[in-house]
């Protein structure tokens, strides 16, 4: 390990994710959800289970549900609060979408957890990071 990369571990591993090759895992509040986000981000320093591009235009959190709450109901509750535009997936293996106005997108992936949890996703980037959204989302899932 280099010189300069071995600081840079360290100091992602103190922000409170872990740092690996392909990016940091965050992981939500309960610890049993994570999703991976590119190694240049920034873990937030209040919360967590939530990280930000170098440049403030994209970021995002990862969260756990209630035991017992299941995909199903999840999707009642988010899809009431934030109301799709664009479904990349609608399955009982996950629920990926894109909710808000075309100049601020927002989208949301939710899987199937521990314990009838859902590991739920925002991710919040402008329009033309499309590839790197989809990329955050087949990442959220339960920690091993």
């Amino acid at each position: 390990m280099s010189r300069i990369a071995f600081p840079l571990l360290l100091s992602a591993l103190a922000m409170g994710g872990t740092a690996h090759a392909d990016g940091i895992t965050l992981h939500s509040h309960k610890g049993d959800c994570q999703m991976t986000v590119p190694a240049d981000w920034q873990v937030g320093k209040l919360l967590k289970s939530s990280a930000a591009s170098p440049d403030g235009t994209m970021h995002a959190l990862i969260s756990t549900s209630a035991p017992d709450t299941g995909l199903a109901f999840s999707k009642q509750i988010v899809e009431g609060t934030y109301p799709p535009r664009q479904v990349f997936e609608d399955s009982s293996k996950r629920l990926f979408y894109r909710y808000g106005s075309d100049s601020k997108p927002g989208y949301y992936v939710g899987v199937p957890g521990p314990h009838g949890a859902v590991c739920g996703a925002q991710i919040g980037a402008p329009t033309g990071k499309e590839a790197l959204v989809k990329q955050l989302a087949a990442s959220v899932g339960a920690t091993p």
